[in-house]
């Protein structure tokens, strides 16, 4: 390794460590070892954030937290230009949890009502991600959405109802694809 690229590594690893203790006090918890890339929106009250150790958020990533609430847990990774609306309602993330690159993932929606204006059908329901999930890039989750240990999600998915564990599903109209057997 020449000088210059040493020279290029530390000062990397200095900006990782000083963005990550200046961050620190403007969230809710940023966990040991956790980066929030340079880049990263974080919209309404950051104390609703919480992420948990050894989680990266990647550049361009929105979370939009306003009076719902956000909770990553550890080992995760939140690719880059995802998007992550818990305006109302909660988004719950669990350990070990990979989303890729521009997933977006809602805890409210405005929906349909038979005789009522948009604005009466605004949905809120919290979205569960357990354990060892994998969300493929561009993939949508939608209010209410639990989506269970050791489910893959297949890219451009769109997910409106509950997915079991180790389950692999896709699609716009969402299909179960293979069911692996749990460990």
């Amino acid at each position: 390794m020449n000088f210059i690229d040493l020279l290029f590594k530390i000062k990397n690893r200095l900006s990782k460590v000083i963005r990550h203790y200046i961050r620190k006090p403007f969230i809710g918890a940023l966990g040991k070892g956790s980066n929030i890339k340079s880049g990263v929106r974080i919209v309404g009250n950051p104390y609703r954030l919480k992420i948990g150790k050894k989680t990266t958020v990647w550049q361009n990533a929105v979370l939009s937290v306003g009076n719902g609430e956000i909770v990553i847990g550890d080992n995760c990774s939140v690719s880059v230009g995802a998007f992550l609306n818990s305006t109302r309602g909660k988004i719950i993330i669990g350990n070990r949890v990979g989303i890729s690159a521009y997933c977006n993932i809602y805890s409210c929606s405005f929906g349909f009502s038979d005789g009522g204006a948009w604005k009466d059908s605004y949905q809120v329901a919290d979205v569960v991600i357990e354990d060892d999930v994998f969300i493929g890039a561009g993939a949508v989750i939608l209010p209410g959405v639990t989506l269970g240990k050791g489910a893959i999600v297949a890219a451009g998915a769109v997910v409106n109802k509950n997915v079991l564990a180790y389950t692999v599903v896709g699609g716009v109209t969402l299909k179960t694809w293979y069911t692996m057997a749990s460990k």
